[in-house]
């Protein structure tokens, strides 16, 4: 029988390390893999020891007595290169295997207080177990031998004990049904108008509905406080009333212990609810209740806080137990796709076509704090529907093809897939390259240099009719397989000689002493450093490079004969395949990981730069092509003679195949796009409507999340004028009659709302000042959801303070403040827009006209009934039509 592996843990005690698989067999049954005989080697240099020590021999024997050993210490030499060691030799290491990893622990603390080198202790013991023996995170396995125990005393499920060498890996598509649990809390807090805070004593978990799903089984339930305790039967779920939040979370745990779930999912549930569950039960009582599947081990809290470019700022909790994959579906969606809103709501209505039915804060508090049975049932429906749509949601994404796919191509747990940054989830492929090719991983010991990134090259802004983009290929994986860029293949300085270097200019003030010895040209204020990497050397990253890409093209290959059930598979495969190759930079370029090399980031960049330079020389020399942008790794371009998009496509095949040639075959470049129209705007800021009618926008207001759908309804109509229409004038007419029916009163209020994204770490004057104003007139809020504001009429100093939560105006009929919203809203952008076209800056010109009419206090009769001030601007501006 095969089983799959979903998840992995380790165990050890005083005398032994367990390596722990949590497996779905293909009977359905559930049992968990049991492996205790291999041993973490530790690795230090033979001479190392020797220079301290005297006698290597007698030293490790003092090891086993000054440390007490107990059970015992084996060590061996052998033969291995060091990844970051350019004299490119093998080196005598000593291994050194203990059977327990605390006390592994210990003789690593004792060789790093007298300063021998450990190498790679600051790999995962995890990573090095399945990497030495190529054994999936997740995925089939065959257990040849292995010895079945029904009543195991490390897990809480049959366990098969197995010898490290009998696990194989089997090539089988396909994943078992797993049991699913999703969660959802909701709060009381005495503060009616407010949202409850995990920080705050006195708030309290009031309730914690469940839906748990296997196959096609559900069942749900919702744990509550309650007058009387005991269950009482809704038609669609049971609710079961308890004492007190410490008995309402007990019983939540014993529920999820029971039902023995391999995925527990929520949404937004890492950020706010486990908040609560940490603070309320897991750090009094976390000891007395668990729902790990290792005997004895309690549910661990662990805290995340980092930020990066490409995840910007996280906090939140995480629960860990053993042998569950915990899925925060927001994370999942921040991450693997893009939607106007991050919201439950806002996805369940982009995917599932499914909007919740809502119960606003101040009738949940009601409902709360009368507490009888049918206002509890209301409560715990609402709360249902929140448990459900994550469910569905897994589903119609494909969450858990997603999640096990990436885990098995990247060597990393499910659970830091959603929760780490980019750069750590190559290391696990890095040590298993490293390892199979014989290297020992080093840490970067060279200062960090500074070194310029991509280039952007000045955009002219404008409107550009028939053009096109030619993209470079992969071009950073490209270019570190080209240039053969690995830590094995730099060339030290001192030997420099002989080589091609990459040339990087930099100030002169930016360049650490440790590099001076590569300096190439040097005026004082400028200089020029060169770095070699040997061509004729192995090289780690490029092969592992290489195969992913191969590997990728494999996947795409299948999906075009595989069945339409399989097809997930091979699609999400190929598609972390492509998210590997374009890490790989990431790694590099990081400053936070072991496996950083800036040097090689920054000759990465240096090279990407000359290459899209050099293109752009060429389709201008010898193509005579008009550059209108370029930008890292693309260039927007006009030829001459193209006026389609079959013509361009065939123009533009024969130039990209003569710059491939001309680059030597290293970069390709590639027809990309074409468009019968063009609307250049800045740097990263661009509309394109292509032959066929479609449209390619990046970096516009339309596209950003946080403006209001007035405002991207007027831009997305301002572009339609300038792309579609003959007259680009036409649009001055339109914005006019825009900001005549936004002051009329015309434009539902909705449209006009502007979102900003609350959480504990916004450190914002403006957005803590509405913050303050919620609180003032008792509004409550949702952690990490957006809020919507609008501009009250009032006469304060600053426009900040006149802006007021959307819900609490409408409600209140509080007048909206037009004349600012259309200059802290639509002036900018609008105008800028129109200004790229040669066009007025006709919101500037219509504040201005109803500032001054309001300054002099003049007054125009109009049909409409409107502000004075308004009707007189309006007339203003029409007499200057």
């Amino acid at each position: 029988m095969l089983y799959y592996v979903y998840d992995w843990t380790i165990r050890t005690d005083d005398h032994c390390t367990y390596y722990i698989g949590f497996l779905i067999g293909e009977d359905g049954n559930r049992y968990s893999l049991v492996c205790n005989t291999y041993h973490r080697p530790i690795y230090v240099k033979y001479w190392a020891l020797h220079y301290k020590f005297g006698d290597v021999n007698q030293a490790l024997q003092s090891i086993v007595r000054t440390q007490s050993i107990k059970h015992g210490m084996t060590y061996y030499e052998e033969e291995k290169l060091l990844l970051r060691c350019t004299e490119h030799k093998p080196h005598k290491i000593i291994c050194i295997e203990l059977s327990s990893l605390q006390e592994r622990s210990k003789v690593v603390q004792y060789l790093n207080a007298v300063r021998v080198k450990v190498y790679e202790d600051e790999i995962d013991d995890m990573v090095v177990f399945l990497n030495r023996y190529n054994i999936p995170r997740t995925g089939w396995l065959n257990l040849d031998k292995a010895k079945l125990v029904t009543n195991g005393k490390i897990t809480t499920r049959p366990e098969l004990h197995v010898k490290h060498k009998h696990i194989k890996t089997v090539t089988k598509v396909g994943i078992p049904p797993m049991k699913i649990l999703c969660m959802d809390i909701e709060t009381y807090t005495t503060r009616p108008y407010s949202v409850a805070k995990a920080f705050h004593p006195d708030d309290e978990i009031r309730m914690i509905g469940v839906v748990y799903r296997y196959k096609d089984y559900y069942e749900k339930i919702v744990f509550c406080i309650g007058a009387t305790e005991g269950s009482f039967v809704h038609k669609d779920f049971l609710l079961y009333c308890c004492r007190d939040q410490y008995h309402l979370i007990d019983e939540y745990v014993k529920y999820v212990s029971d039902k023995d779930p391999e995925i527990v999912t929520g949404y937004n549930h890492f950020s706010y609810d486990y908040a609560f569950l940490v603070d309320r039960y897991f750090h009094k009582h976390g000891s007395k209740a668990s729902y790990s599947k290792l005997r004895g081990e309690p549910v661990v809290p662990t805290k995340e806080t980092w930020s990066s470019s490409a995840f910007k700022s996280n906090d939140f909790w995480l629960l860990r137990a053993s042998g569950i994959i915990d899925i925060d579906l927001m994370q999942f969606a921040t991450r693997e796709r893009h939607f106007d809103g991050y919201s439950l709501n806002e996805v369940s209505k982009k995917v599932l076509k499914m909007s919740k039915v809502d119960l606003d804060y101040s009738t949940m508090h009601m409902l709360f704090t009368r507490g009888n049975l049918p206002d509890l049932m209301e409560i715990a429906d609402y709360c249902v529907q929140d448990c459900m749509l994550p469910i569905l949601l897994i589903d119609s994404l494909k969450v858990i093809v997603s999640v096990m796919e990436s885990s098995v191509i990247l060597r990393m747990s499910p659970n830091d897939l959603h929760t780490k940054g980019s750069a750590q989830q190559i290391i696990g492929q890095l040590h298993y390259e490293c390892m199979t090719n014989g290297y020992i991983i080093d840490s970067d010991r060279t200062p960090r240099i500074k070194f310029q990134g991509a280039v952007v090259l000045d955009p002219k802004p404008n409107v550009y009719t028939d053009c096109a983009t030619v993209d470079f290929s992969s071009l950073y994986p490209s270019i570190i397989i080209s240039e053969n860029i690995c830590y094995t293949t730099f060339v030290p300085h001192d030997a420099v000689q002989g080589y091609k270097t990459i040339d990087i200019d930099m100030d002169r003030s930016d360049l650490q002493e440790y590099y001076t010895p590569y300096i190439k040209h040097d005026d004082g204020t400028k200089c020029t450093i060169g770095f070699a990497f040997d061509k004729t050397r192995k090289a780690i990253i490029p092969e592992m490079l290489k195969k992913l890409l191969a590997k990728r093209k494999e996947c795409k290959e299948m999906m075009k004969t595989c069945s339409e059930s399989e097809r997930d598979i091979w699609d999400k495969r190929q598609y972390s395949y492509k998210i590997s190759a374009n890490s790989i930079y990431g790694i590099l370029a990081s400053p936070n990981v072991s496996m950083s090399f800036s040097i090689a980031a920054a000759c990465v960049t240096s090279v990407g730069r000359s290459h899209l330079i050099n293109t752009v020389a060429i389709l201008k020399n010898k193509f005579k092509a008009d550059i209108v942008y370029g930008d890292t790794d693309s260039c927007f371009i006009r030829l001459k003679g193209c006026s389609s998009h079959d013509e361009y496509k065939a123009k533009c095949s024969k130039i990209c195949d003569y710059i491939y040639k001309k680059n030597g075959h290293s970069v390709r470049l590639e027809f990309e796009n074409s468009f019968k129209k063009l609307l250049m705007m800045g740097k990263k800021k661009y509309v394109g409507l292509r032959y066929d009618g479609t449209r390619y926008m990046r970096g516009v207001t339309s596209v950003q999340k946080n403006r209001s759908d007035y405002l991207k309804k007027m831009y997305n109509d301002i572009v339609s004028i300038i792309l579609e229409c003959p007259a680009k004038e036409q649009a001055i007419a339109y914005v006019v009659l825009c900001l005549k029916s936004l002051v009329c009163g015309m434009v539902d209020p909705d449209m006009l709302k502007i979102a900003v994204k609350v959480n504990e770490s916004n450190n914002n004057v403006q957005l803590n000042a509405l913050l303050k104003h919620m609180d003032d007139n008792g509004i409550m809020r949702e952690p990490n959801q957006k809020i919507y504001y609008l501009y009250k009429v009032g006469n304060t100093a600053t426009h900040t303070d006149r802006r007021m939560p959307f819900e609490w105006m409408i409600q209140n009929k509080v007048p909206i403040d037009y004349l600012q919203y259309i200059e802290s809203e639509l002036l900018n952008p609008i105008d800028t827009l129109l200004c790229v076209v040669g066009l007025p800056a006709i919101v500037t010109e219509f504040v201005g006209s109803m500032k001054y009419i309001m300054e002099h206090g003049l007054h125009l009769d109009m049909d409409v009934p409107m502000d004075p001030a308004m009707r007189q601007a309006i007339k203003r501006l029409d007499m200057k039509g």
